[in-house]
């Protein structure tokens, strides 16, 4: 199969700070999996996606498992999170070493002057010299990378060569791109590695119980990546820059102190002012939103709310900012420069060190203390819709309904409507598993609900109508056999590099009825959402002509669409 992203067609209009969003993406392709086998479709689905693969395959596998009423292990959903965290630093470090610097360089026709000016004031900067306070400075610009850590202090106090020279200085650090761009293809070759070494060992995201316990079981170095994230983004541990880095403050010493290319992406944004561009008040999605979700991927106008998807009939934003809004150093953020750009690029290198320890941690653990290590991230109840209640008895007509197969689901779902009344009371199996994991930042893999492990009717109006009777031993050969002989209702999701994921089947038979994705671009770059938003308060700005463009671009960068688009102003 061949991938099927799509594009995007953005037009702004500078006059007005209208903003028109077009896609051509083909948000039902995946009813390009009707008929197949649930293995096949967890072997074939990833392969569609250019990006986030991994993503996908977690939370194709754990909808599929739902339906089918398999629980993986904790070993196995520890591997798996394990994979998405490493994809994300590498979705991450893609951003930080070639998008972002491209998007802060500065003008072509100022560039010839740039390096003299940059080189100026590192001079001026070691030699302890300045000629005082600057404007620059007073709204937190810094010194460029040319000055060494033990000038720091003098730098933040406001030693430079006026405000021209601290921009050009920090744009300078920018340009600095071969540097930056040389480390993303040591970045690919540390993630494919680690992908290659699971993928001989064995695959955790396989249906296969066995298969998918020998892949929780291998051991596989991610030393590599995470030295990556340490030398080219970080410059020191992700836990000790976690606990170092909570304040504006404190980011702002960061940035000055260390030399990675992330440090100088924070110079070059403050230097040039635009911390808060593209601010405005598209919420977030809330963390505990996936069961309500599955609710409109159950109603009859899904496809409808796939295309242009919103929360309590609001637009919302999902991604690295909704996911770490309310750590120490972002709730700062927040309230100083609302969801504007220095927020954005400070929340990517959060969620890019919690990403890294939650790989380290991870990695680290053996497989028969995987429970133990996922407990104290598992989500906090509190946090999340109401659990389905103990089973208290079946309705002799839904179970009648139930053995009608795809009958029984259609007309559960009519009966249980919008959840915008009370709902019905849920009824489940007596044997239950919480199928839903969440770890250090939020990533869920597997079912968010809780779920049936035998073969007893499983009746809650989030699913549908599922029987579970999958046995965990499908070959993956489209043959309908052992996993695949099952009937049920599924809902899995994960926390991509972008946002969250959510992937609904249904299983009729040991065949694909019918299958869902809600990705995090519908969400992001909704016709009245965050992205179109951003972009009309850029364009009521000062900026015009090609430096609106050059910011707009930026913006779209920081929100960050899974797939390419066009951009025209006019």
């Amino acid at each position: 199969m061949s991938d099927l992203p799509g594009q995007l067609e953005i037009r702004l209009d500078q006059r007005s700070g209208a903003v028109a969003i077009g896609s051509s993406r083909p948000v039902t392709a995946a009813r390009v999996f009707a008929g197949k086998s649930p293995a096949a479709v967890v072997r074939q689905l990833p392969t569609l996606f250019s990006l986030c693969g991994t993503a996908q395959a977690a939370a194709c596998v754990g909808a599929c498992e739902q339906a089918l009423g398999q629980q993986p292990s904790a070993a196995v959903l520890a591997r798996r999170q394990a994979l998405v965290h490493a994809e994300t630093i590498k979705e991450h470090l893609w951003r930080l070493l070639l998008d972002w610097p491209r998007m802060l360089e500065c003008k072509a026709e100022a560039m010839a002057n740039i390096n003299a000016n940059a080189n100026a004031n590192a001079n001026a900067n070691a030699n302890g010299s300045g000629s005082g306070n600057s404007s620059g400075n007073s709204s937190g610009s810094s010194s460029g990378r040319g000055s060494n850590r033990s000038n720091a202090s003098a730098s933040a106090s406001g030693n430079s060569n006026g405000k021209a020279g601290v921009v050009a200085n920090a744009r300078a650090s920018t340009l600095a791109l071969p540097t930056a761009a040389s480390a993303m293809p040591r970045v690919m070759q540390a993630f494919v590695a680690l992908r290659q070494a699971q993928q001989a060992a064995g695959d955790p995201f396989s249906l296969d119980n066995q298969q998918a316990e020998r892949g929780a079981a291998a051991e596989i170095d991610s030393s590599r990546l995470l030295g990556l994230v340490t030398d080219q983004a970080l410059g020191a541990a992700p836990a000790d820059w976690l606990d170092a880095v909570d304040r504006l403050a404190s980011l702002r010493r960061w940035a000055e102190q260390t030399e990675t290319p992330a440090a100088g992406l924070v110079r070059a944004l403050v230097a040039q002012g635009l911390a808060g561009y593209g601010a405005n008040s598209v919420p977030r999605l809330p963390g505990s939103s996936s069961q309500q979700l599955a609710w409109s991927l159950a109603n009859a106008q899904a496809d409808a709310f796939i295309a242009a998807p919103q929360w309590q009939q609001e637009c919302a934003e999902t991604g690295p900012l909704a996911r770490v809004a309310a750590q120490p150093l972002i709730a700062d953020l927040l309230a100083r420069h609302g969801n504007g750009l220095l927020t954005r690029l400070a929340a990517l290198l959060v969620d890019l060190a919690q990403s890294a320890r939650g790989l380290e941690t991870l990695l680290g653990t053996r497989m028969e203390d995987a429970s133990n290590a996922m407990q104290p991230w598992a989500t906090d109840s509190a946090n999340l819709e109401p659990k389905a209640e103990a089973f208290s008895g079946a309705d002799p007509e839904k179970s009648r309904l139930q053995a009608q197969g795809q009958t029984a689901m259609s007309a559960s779902l009519t009966a249980f409507g919008e959840p915008n009344s009370a709902e019905p009371e849920s009824v489940i199996a007596s044997e239950v598993i919480a199928g839903d994991v969440r770890i250090d930042s939020g990533i869920d893999i597997g079912a968010d609900v809780v779920m049936n492990a035998g073969t007893r009717s499983c009746l809650d109006p989030k699913l549908g109508t599922g029987t579970g009777t999958g046995t965990g031993t499908g070959t993956g050969d489209g043959a309908g056999t052992g996993a695949d002989n099952g009937t049920g209702i599924g809902v899995g999701s994960a926390e991509a590099a972008r946002g969250l994921l959510v992937h609904r089947v249904t299983i009729l038979d040991g065949r694909v009825e019918h299958y869902q994705i809600l990705a995090p671009t519908e969400w992001n770059f909704h016709p009245q959402g965050v992205v179109a938003q951003g972009l009309t308060a850029i364009a009521r700005s000062s900026a015009e002509g090609a430096e609106l463009e050059r910011l707009a671009r930026l913006y779209i960068t920081a929100v960050d669409p899974c797939v390419d688009y066009q951009l025209s102003v006019s």
